[in-house]
C-alpha cells in the first residue's frame, strides 16, 4: 500500500466505550514539566467555570497538521517513503478550469514574467516545440513532443508540467530541468530516443502515478517518486538523488546503481544488477531481488540493506565483488538473506561469512529459510520465510508502522498524551519551555488509514493530560496564572466550530488546616474518572473534584498535599495508585513514593505505602504508572528503567532500551503485555516473565525544524488500543503502529 501524506477528513461516526474501558485507557501518563507557583487566595471557592475560546479546524486544507499513512494489512506489505499524496494532487489539478487557459501551440513561445495570464497553459491537441516555458504550469491533455530545451532562458524560475490522464509527454534523448522543473505524470511519458539509445532525465523532479513502461532504455539523474511499476530493458540510476518506486522495477537487460544516490524499492528483477561508485539501495521489509549476476564493484562504499528490524532476500545465480575479508563487506550488506550458486571475488579467501567479512545480520545460502514468494496485490512479489512446523510454537508478534501524525504546528509544541474512544484517538500537545499554547487533535484509525478529523488550538493553556468522558474531553495543564482542569464539549466524538474550553483552576484546592500555601498553583499533570468524581494530580498534590469540576463541599475539601509534585495516577477496579516526588528542591533527580488507596477514599485518608525508595531521573519526564487487574503495579523511573511491584509488595527491576541508556518515560499494560516507551523507542514485554517480545526503534533523527541534526527523536508516551499502538515523540509527533500476531 502507498505511503501517502494526507490531511484528515471529517466524520461523525462514533463508537462509545464503557466507563471501564475509558479508565483503562487513562493508565498511561502525562506531564512533561512542572511549573512554578503563583499567588492567590487558597480558600477561594469555585462557583462557575471560566471560558476560553479555541480555534477549531475541521477543513483538511486549513489544518496545521497532517498524517503520513504507511502500510496496512498483512505482514510484509510495503510502501515507499512519504513524499506527496498523488491522488489528492490529481484532484487539485482537476479543479483547474482548463477551458480558461491559453493553449500552448506556438513553437516560438517562451515564458514572459510580465504576462501574468501565461502562468498556466494547456496542450490540448498535438504540439511540437522546445521546453522554453520556465515559470509556467502546463497541463497536457493531448500530446506534447518536446524537441529540446533552451538552457539560456529563465532557468531559475520554477516550472511544472502536468500530464493528465489521457495525455502524453514525449521527451528527447536528454531532458534537463536544471533543477527548476517538476513533472506530474498521470498519463504517458514517452521518448523519441532510438531503441538502442538511453533517454536521460536529469536535474528535475518526477512524480508518476502511472507505470513507467514506455521508455525502454532509461537514465535517471533526478528526484523520482513512482507510485506504480517500472518496466524497461535497461536503466541507469545515478546522481545525488533519491529514487522511490512503490511497486517494482523490472529490466530485461541490466540495472545499474551509480554515484551517491539512494534507491528505495520492494522488488527488483533483472539478469544483471550492478553497483558502481557508492550508491545505497534500501530494501523494504520483505523486499525481494532476483538476478543472474549481482556485481558489487566497490564494496567499501556501496550499500545494499534493509532497515533495522526489517529483512530482505537476494537470490542470484552469481555474486561478484572486490575487497573481501577483514570486514570489508561489513557495511555493504545489512539485514539481508543471500541465496546464490557462485561467489566470485578478488582474493583467495574461504567462502564463509566470517572470512568474507559479512555483517552479522547477513544470512548465507543454506541458513536462509525461505519457502515461497507470493504476489502482493498484483504489484511486487515478496518473500516469506518458512513457518515453524511445530504448531505448539506460536508465531511471535511483530510491529508494522501504520502512520505518523506530523508536527506541522510551526511552534515548539510537544505531544503529551493520547486517549481513545473506540476507533478515535485524542492527542494533546503543549508548548515546550516558558511559552503557553495547547493543541488537541482528533484522529480516527480505520482499515484504510489514519484520518485527522479535527484540530483545536488554545493560545492560553498548556495541555499535559486528557481523558475522554462521554460527550466531552477533560484536560489538565496550566495557564499563565494557575493549574487548571477543563472540559471541551464534543459533537459526534469530535470538535465543531465555536467549541470552547470551560475550566476551573486548582487555586485553593488544598486541605484546610495544613500550612502549605504552595499547595495551590503550579501545573496539572494527570486526570482520570473515578466513579462519580474526577481525580487529579498536580504540582501541589492530589485532588478530588465533582463531575462538574467543583471541589468537595466540606472542610476536608477532597485534597491532599504532597511533599513535591504529584506525577501520575492509575485506577483499576477498586484501587487507586499514585506517584509523587518527595524532593521539592530537586532540579534533575528526585526521590519519589508510590501509594495505594481505595478508589472511594476521596479524602485521601488511608494510604498504603508501596514504596518510598524510588528515584526518578530526570524529573521532567512522563513517569507514568499502571495498576493492573492482578494487583501488579508498574512505574516508569526514567533512567532507572521500570519497576514492577506485585500485589504483595515484591519488586522486580527492568532495564532495557539499549542497556538502560535511554530513560523509561511512559508505559501501558493490557491483558498480555507491558509496553514501555524508552527514549529510543518502544519495547514490549510479556507480563508473565518480563521477557522481551519485540521492539520498535525510531530510526531517524528528529524531524522537528530547529532541532540540531544529531538530536534523535525521543519516545515518551505509549497508549494501546487493541492491535494499534500510539507512540508520542514529543516535538516529532506521534507514530501509529499495528501489532501483528498479537
Amino acid at each position: 500500500m502507498k505511503f501517502l501524506k494526507t490531511s484528515r477528513l471529517n466524520t461523525t461516526a462514533i463508537t462509545t466505550l464503557p466507563v471501564a474501558a475509558v479508565l483503562l485507557s487513562a493508565m498511561a501518563s502525562c506531564s512533561d514539566a512542572d511549573y512554578g507557583l503563583v499567588d492567590g487566595d487558597e480558600t477561594a471557592n469555585v462557583t462557575t467555570l471560566e471560558k476560553s475560546s479555541l480555534s477549531i479546524f475541521t477543513d483538511p486544507a486549513s489544518m496545521p497538521a497532517s498524517v503520513l499513512n504507511y502500510t496496512f494489512g498483512k505482514v510484509g506489505s510495503r510502501a515507499i517513503d512519504p513524499q506527496i499524496d498523488l491522488n489528492a494532487k490529481l484532484q487539485e489539478f482537476k479543479n483547474v478550469d482548463l477551458d480558461r487557459l491559453i493553449e500552448l501551440k506556438d513553437a516560438n513561445f517562451y515564458y514572459n514574467p510580465e504576462q501574468k495570464d501565461l502562468s498556466k497553459l494547456v496542450v490540448n491537441g498535438e504540439y511540437t516545440g522546445q521546453l522554453e516555458n520556465f515559470g509556467s504550469t502546463v497541463f497536457v491533455t493531448g500530446k506534447w513532443n518536446i524537441t529540446g530545451f533552451n538552457p539560456n532562458k529563465h532557468l531559475n524560475v520554477a516550472a511544472t508540467i502536468v500530464i493528465l490522464p489521457g495525455g502524453e509527454l514525449c521527451v528527447p534523448a536528454t531532458l534537463q530541468g536544471v533543477e527548476a522543473l517538476t513533472i506530474y505524470n498521470y498519463g504517458k511519458l514517452t521518448s523519441t530516443a532510438a531503441d538502442n539509445q538511453v533517454c536521460n532525465i536529469e536535474g528535475l523532479t518526477l512524480y508518476s502515478a502511472a507505470n513507467l513502461d514506455q521508455i525502454k532504455r532509461l537514465g535517471f539523474q533526478s528526484e523520482v517518486y513512482i507510485d506504480g511499476a517500472v518496466k524497461v530493458d535497461y536503466i541507469h540510476i545515478s546522481g545525488n538523488s533519491d529514487v522511490y518506486i512503490n511497486c517494482k522495477l523490472e529490466a530485461s537487460e541490466e540495472v545499474i546503481f551509480d554515484n551517491d544516490q539512494t534507491f528505495h524499492v520492494g522488488y527488483i528483477k533483472s539478469p544483471i544488477i550492478r553497483f558502481w561508485s557508492n550508491p545505497k539501495v534500501e530494501l523494504r521489509d520483505g523486499a525481494y531481488i532476483e538476478t543472474d549476476l549481482l556485481d558489487i564493484e566497490n564494496v567499501q562504499t556501496s550499500q545494499l540493506y534493509a532497515l533495522e528490524e526489517d529483512i530482505a532476500l537476494i537470490k542470484a545465480n552469481k555474486i561478484q565483488f572486490n575487497n573481501v575479508g577483514a570486514g570489508n563487506l561489513k557495511n555493504t550488506f545489512g539485514n539481508i538473506n543471500l541465496i546464490y550458486n557462485e561467489l566470485e571475488y578478488g582474493e583467495n579467501v574461504e567462502a564463509t561469512k566470517d572470512a568474507l567479512g559479512f555483517n552479522a545480520s547477513v544470512t548465507l545460502n543454506k541458513d536462509v529459510n525461505v519457502e515461497y514468494v507470493y504476489d502482493d496485490n498484483g504489484c511486487a512479489p515478496i518473500f516469506v520465510t518458512e513457518p515453524d512446523p511445530d504448531p505448539e510454537i506460536p508465531t511471535p508478534p511483530s510491529l508494522e508502522t501504520v502512520a505518523t501524525i506530523v508536527n506541522d504546528h510551526h511552534h515548539p509544541i510537544s505531544a503529551t498524551c493520547i486517549q481513545f474512544n473506540g476507533d478515535k484517538a485524542y492527542v494533546s500537545w503543549h508548548e515546550r519551555g516558558a511559552g503557553i499554547q495547547g493543541c488537541i487533535e482528533v484522529v480516527e484509525t480505520t482499515p484504510e488509514g489514519v484520518k485527522l478529523l479535527a484540530y483545536a488550538q488554545d493560545p492560553n493553556t498548556d495541555y499535559n493530560h486528557i481523558i475522554f468522558d462521554g460527550d466531552r474531553l477533560l484536560a489538565v495543564g496550566h495557564n499563565a496564572k494557575n493549574a487548571i482542569v477543563g472540559q471541551i464539549a464534543l459533537n459526534g466524538g469530535t470538535f465543531t466550530t465555536g467549541t470552547e474550553i470551560e475550566f476551573t483552576n486548582l487555586k485553593g484546592n488544598r486541605v484546610k488546616g495544613q500550612e502549605n500555601p504552595e499547595f495551590y498553583g503550579g501545573d496539572g499533570n494527570c486526570i482520570l474518572r473515578n466513579g462519580d468524581y474526577f481525580t487529579v494530580a498536580s504540582y501541589g498534590g492530589f485532588h478530588t473534584l465533582t463531575s462538574d469540576l467543583k471541589r468537595l463541599d466540606d472542610d476536608r475539601n477532597g485534597a491532599v498535599a504532597t511533599p513535591a509534585s504529584g506525577k501520575h495516577l492509575s485506577l483499576c477496579g477498586d484501587k487507586l495508585l499514585t506517584l509523587n516526588l518527595t524532593d521539592k528542591g530537586a532540579t534533575t533527580s528526585s526521590a519519589a513514593e508510590l501509594r495505594l488507596y481505595d478508589a472511594n477514599d476521596y479524602y485521601w485518608a488511608n494510604p498504603t505505602v508501596v514504596a518510598t525508595d524510588l528515584t526518578i531521573t530526570p524529573i521532567d519526564g512522563k513517569n507514568t504508572i499502571a495498576l493492573d487487574s492482578d494487583g501488579s503495579m508498574y512505574v516508569a523511573l526514567g533512567h532507572g528503567g521500570v519497576r514492577k511491584y506485585s500485589a504483595t509488595g515484591n519488586s522486580v527491576e527492568l532495564k532495557a532500551g539499549e542497556e538502560g541508556k535511554n530513560p523509561a518515560n511512559g508505559l501501558a499494560v493490557d491483558d498480555k503485555y507491558l509496553y514501555v516507551a524508552y527514549g529510543s523507542g518502544l519495547y514490549i514485554y510479556n507480563k508473565s516473565d518480563l521477557a522481551l517480545v519485540t521492539k520498535y526503534i525510531h530510526t531517524g533523527k528528529s524531524t522537528y525544524p530547529g532541532n540540531p541534526d544529531d538530536v534523535q527523536a525521543s519516545c515518551n508516551y505509549v497508549a494501546v488500543n487493541g492491535e494499534y499502538i500510539y507512540l508520542a515523540y514529543g516535538r516529532d509527533g506521534v507514530d501509529v503502529l499495528r501489532m501483528i500476531n498479537r
